[in-house]
């Protein structure tokens, strides 16, 4: 992670960035906090590590589809990305914008305990905004449904505005 000395973590396209932590694990990647080295700009670096041609062509099309879709307001926008071999392997470092209030699974999972359930007018948007999205990947040329993609709505990103990406 953090290196005492100061020194960058990762490259990726001539920008470099400082790994402060991690903060989430899925069952294919892990996502650290970064920062820029160059502005101290946080950022989100998932990371993947592939032992397969099958898990390599998944990642591509993950990257494939961010490419093409990320322009979306309620989709993740991928800013840069790297591969680098490892043993057996390749890991796969892309870089996201950092949503400090998390995810909507996050913000869900917090109001379990209490019941304090999101109201009605917040869920009416989340799902026109989720649905904006669908369609905006259906639409297009070969149509992408959201399996074919990373785009899980456990995944959606809560901005400090309370839109969801």
């Amino acid at each position: 992670m953090g290196c005492i000395c100061g020194k960058p973590d990762l490259e990726i396209e001539m920008q470099q960035y400082r790994i402060l932590k991690p903060f989430a694990k899925g069952g294919f990647s892990q996502l650290f906090l970064v920062e820029e080295y160059k502005t101290g700009h946080k950022l989100a670096l998932k990371r993947i590590d592939c032992y397969s041609k099958t898990d390599v062509e998944r990642v591509r099309n993950e990257i494939d589809i961010q490419r093409r879709f990320g322009m979306h307001p309620n989709i993740l926008s991928l800013k840069c990305f790297t591969d680098d071999e490892i043993p057996h392997g390749l890991r796969f470092s892309l870089i996201f914008d950092f949503y400090e209030r998390g995810s909507l699974q996050d913000e869900l999972t917090d109001r379990r305990p209490s019941c304090d359930y999101i109201n009605e007018e917040r869920v009416i948007r989340l799902f026109l905004q989720i649905a904006s999205a669908i369609k905006f990947m259906h639409s297009s040329s070969p149509p992408i449904a959201h399996r074919s993609a990373f785009f899980h709505f456990s995944g959606t990103e809560l901005n400090n505005s309370c839109n969801y990406f």
